[in-house]
């Protein structure tokens, strides 16, 4: 970012290369809606190169643009709220909970399978949605983006004690909108999720 405020426009190209697919999943997860998050990732970085001239490097890059990045979704949510939060496809749904440590479905696995992972991931896609905004970007910066309470304090403009009330509060929420989801699903016969198929 130094060569950057310095007019180096490779170094710029290469900072987009390097952060667009962390913002933009940020963004995604923020406003649930995939043409929104990719318009404000391309407003975060027309941002960033705007005020080059005026950084400074007093905390870590990322810190810098993640929090450009969630006053961009903020404003959008609140400006217009009943355009964000549109249920995304399960295919477009990006890193979510619980989605590292549940293969893809293969063309190998029964369908029924693979129906009831779908269902999973929309079923966390809801409970993510279902977050305030501070609970939801929390939790997608402290499981997503593995940074420290410390750096989301920075991005949300808050203690860390606070940030790690959030992200307790989020997971409460999480897993109570989840349970009832996933004890449904997994007591389902795979013959109902064929007929559900089927129909």
């Amino acid at each position: 970012m130094i060569r950057v405020r310095e007019g180096d426009d490779e170094a710029f190209k290469e900072l987009i290369t390097r952060f667009h697919g962390r913002i933009h999943n940020f963004l995604k997860h923020m406003v649930g809606n995939e043409q929104t998050a990719e318009d404000l990732t391309q407003e975060t970085f027309l941002r960033v190169h705007r005020a080059r001239g005026r950084y400074r490097a007093r905390c870590r890059f990322a810190s810098w643009l993640f929090t450009i990045a969630n006053n961009l979704a903020l404003n959008r949510i609140r400006d217009n709220p009943s355009a964000n939060l549109q249920p995304l496809p399960v295919t477009e749904s990006g890193s979510l909970p619980m989605s590292h440590s549940t293969p893809r479905a293969s063309v190998q696995e029964p369908v029924g399978k693979g129906m009831e992972r779908a269902e999973v991931v929309a079923a966390v896609r809801a409970a993510l949605d279902a977050l305030n905004e501070n609970q939801r970007a929390a939790i997608v910066l402290s499981k997503f983006e593995e940074m420290s309470y410390e750096e989301i304090g920075k991005i949300l403009d808050l203690g860390p004690q606070a940030v790690k009330s959030l992200v307790n509060r989020a997971r409460v929420r999480l897993k109570s909108h989840l349970l009832g989801v996933l004890d449904q699903i997994q007591s389902r016969p795979i013959e109902d999720m064929d007929e559900d198929l089927n129909e």
